[in-house]
């Protein structure tokens, strides 16, 4: 099982594969593994192996057990107990008894998972009429699953903390400069040939900043300018640092028309947060302005010099309110 685990390349795929080695190694007709969530106060299955209801998902959308339904099972998961019980245990809890029946199972065991020792989950097994009940001695059994269950949790919590680390800049929060180019490759390459734009933004007279503010004044301001372009993005878009200065967007299924609007949303956003300084942009569509990335790019960057050029010859407003700054993006001027 351990080997298994550290194959894996997803939560859910470990979840699965020690479902089904749990289910094995019980002779259970059916293993769960579900999610606690204290939000909502109720548990949600991740993962199911075994003898199956019609319908019924190996890793369901939309099965959760709220607390209210089954108090006593969620407040010993809580506790970090687990349970063992079959439907003609004397003094049975009432909630576990409407657990078996509304499961169709004659005996059923459970365990917390718990991680960094609080409450992550439950690893949940049963067995229906004509199998043989389970005994005090397999909640021992479900306990030490549910270690390898944590062993796996966090090691997938761990691998993709390292892999948000490796796509992450670090001081804005948006994708790195390795992740922009990686995900042009990706959709360039999608099957279908789905449209897509990119809004490249450089901040105007950022070095001004630099120089008067320092450095740290100068981060600051790239922060909040990174915060506003992603609070102008629709949920489908992301936000990158590919340089210094220097932002992009992509916005999945945009043409250049829309990928205009979305600039000038994105200028009037950081417009809006009044930070004495203007972004200007420039914009592409693929596959209309170029089937290659190298070609999109240097088309993205040919309009952001124009957008910069026209700004310059606005004159200098670095030092005005953003306001009474006029958004400026290159559009198709070819």
């Amino acid at each position: 099982m351990a080997a298994a685990i550290a194959d894996a390349e997803n939560l859910l795929g470990v979840l699965g594969l020690i479902a089904d080695e749990t289910c094995k190694a019980l002779g259970a007709d059916e293993v769960a593994i579900s999610r606690y969530e204290p939000d909502g106060d109720l548990l949600r299955v991740l993962a199911v192996s075994g003898i199956m209801v019609p319908g019924q998902d190996r890793f369901p959308a939309r099965e959760v057990y709220p607390a209210h339904e089954i108090p006593t099972i969620i407040a010993r998961l809580k506790r970090g107990e687990g349970y063992f019980s079959a439907i003609d245990t004397p003094g049975v809890d009432a909630g576990e008894l409407d657990t078996l029946r509304i499961s169709g199972k004659e005996s059923h065991v459970g365990v917390p998972i718990l991680v960094g020792g609080a409450l992550w989950g439950e690893l949940w097994a049963g067995t229906s009429h004509g199998t043989p009940r389970f005994a005090d001695a397999d909640v021992d059994l479900v306990r030490a699953v549910a270690g390898y269950v944590a062993i796996g949790v966090s090691r997938m919590a761990l691998l993709e903390r390292l892999e948000a680390l490796a796509h992450q800049d670090s001081l804005t929060g948006l994708f790195n400069h390795r992740k922009f180019h990686q995900a042009l490759d990706r959709l360039i390459a999608a099957p279908g040939h789905a449209p897509f734009a990119v809004v490249t933004l450089d901040l105007d007279r950022f070095k001004a900043v630099n120089d008067r503010h320092g450095h740290a004044g100068g981060d600051r301001v790239l922060r909040a300018v990174a915060d506003a372009v992603l609070a102008g993005c629709r949920e489908a878009d992301h936000g990158y640092r590919v340089g210094g200065d220097e932002l992009a967007v992509i916005l999945p299924l945009a043409e250049l028309e829309q990928a205009a609007a979305a600039a000038r949303r994105l200028q009037a956003r950081v417009a809006g947060e009044r930070l004495g300084i203007t972004v200007s942009c420039g914009i592409a569509a693929w596959p209309d302005d170029g089937r290659g990335k190298d070609e999109l790019l240097t088309r993205s960057d040919m309009r952001l010099y124009e957008a910069k050029g026209d700004r310059s010859a606005d004159g200098d407003r670095s030092s005005r309110p953003l306001a009474e700054s006029r958004p400026v993006v290159a559009a198709d001027r070819a």
